[in-house]
């Protein structure tokens, strides 16, 4: 589970990184990623109804990337809040690994993240 202090957790902030922050893709995640005036990293995850209509599989989703996310919270820059969006699947059954891919591909793409851990 993520730190309380590296959550996005009001519905502004999340509006705020949709709407302003800049974009990056890498296979079915989207990452949005603005600048934040602390030196904490927040992050928040969205996986939407367009994924999967069961909210079973919607939540499972966002505890994997979670999971991720926290293991790789020490190598991501500081200072940014990141809000991480699940596209449209187009199998219903994901892997974790697949998931951790992407997740560490996009945020390389975005440069969030230094070096990556084997």
């Amino acid at each position: 589970m993520l730190p309380r202090n590296n959550r996005l957790s009001k519905n502004k902030d999340f509006e705020a990184v949709i709407k302003q922050g800049r974009s990056f893709s890498f296979a079915n995640i989207v990452l949005k990623v603005r600048k934040n005036d602390a030196f904490q990293t927040r992050l928040g995850v969205v996986v939407g109804l367009r994924f999967s209509k069961k909210a079973v599989l919607r939540n499972r989703i966002r505890r994997q990337i979670r999971k991720i996310l926290h293991q790789e919270l020490e190598l991501l820059s500081k200072g940014v809040d990141i809000a991480v969006i699940v596209k449209k699947q187009d199998k219903e059954k994901v892997d974790m690994p697949e998931i951790a891919d992407a997740i560490k591909g996009v945020l390389k793409k975005a440069n969030l993240i230094t070096s990556l851990k084997k």
